[in-house]
């Protein structure tokens, strides 16, 4: 089945990105790998506790959507950005303009927030 097959895959993609963070010696990664275990449960549950394909068609995607990418727009950024950097790229709509964006400035402009650049005066945007 399709699900079990993900979890399968989410598990080890959690394990390499763990054995990761261990090894540039990243920060918080105690609750980082707490956060994979809470995801991989609601997974299990769900597959588990879930009577028909509809259903599960239903939740899965409400799943993928409240689970996994928030988890990666919200944490496993902040974590990929670590050892390379300590910013997020932006650009706008000037030639070659590119803006070094803050983690926390990050989810603000996820979560709706708009900053203009000076120059052209269009939103900066993640390249």
């Amino acid at each position: 089945m399709l699900s079990i097959e993900f979890l399968k895959q989410l598990k080890d993609h959690a394990k390499y990105e763990e054995k990761y963070m261990k090894r540039i010696a990243c920060p918080y990664i105690d609750i980082h790998i707490k956060e994979h275990k809470k995801i991989m449960s609601s997974l299990a549950s769900l597959v588990k506790n879930t009577s028909n394909i509809n259903e599960f068609k239903t939740k899965f995607s409400d799943f993928i959507d409240d689970n996994i990418i928030k988890h990666i727009l919200e944490k496993d950024i902040k974590y990929a950005n670590f050892k390379k950097k300590e910013y997020i790229l932006y650009t706008c709509g000037c030639l070659n303009k590119k803006y070094k964006i803050s983690h926390n400035m990050h989810l603000k402009i996820f979560n709706g927030a708009k900053y203009d650049c000076k120059i052209c005066q269009q939103n900066i945007r993640l390249i």
